[in-house]
C-alpha cells in the first residue's frame, strides 16, 4: 500500500492568509512609525541636554547625560529589533 497520493495532497495544499493578519500588519506598521517618532525625539532631548550641560560647564553632570543617553540607544535597539523580528 503506498501512501505518496496521500503525501502529494497534504503537501500541495493552498496557502491560506491567517485571519486578522492585515490588522495585525497594519498595527505592526504603525507601532513601527511610533519607534521611529520616539527614536526621533530622544535624539533631540540628549542633544539639548549636552548642550545644556555643556552650558553649565559641570563635567560630572555631562557624563550622566552621556551615560543615560547610552543606556537610552541601548533600550532602542532592542525594541527596533524586537519590531523587525516580528516583522519578518
Amino acid at each position: 500500500m503506498s501512501f505518496a497520493p496521500i503525501l502529494a495532497q497534504v503537501v500541495n495544499l493552498p496557502p491560506e492568509t491567517p485571519p486578522l493578519s492585515e490588522r495585525f500588519i497594519a498595527l505592526l506598521g504603525f507601532f513601527t512609525w511610533i519607534h521611529l517618532l520616539a527614536t526621533l525625539a530622544g535624539v533631540v532631548c540628549v542633544c539639548a541636554q549636552v548642550a545644556w550641560q555643556r552650558g553649565r560647564r559641570t563635567p560630572v553632570g555631562y557624563l550622566t547625560v552621556l551615560l543615560r543617553a547610552a543606556l537610552a540607544a541601548a533600550v532602542v535597539v532592542a525594541a527596533g529589533v524586537l519590531l523587525e523580528s516580528t516583522i519578518q
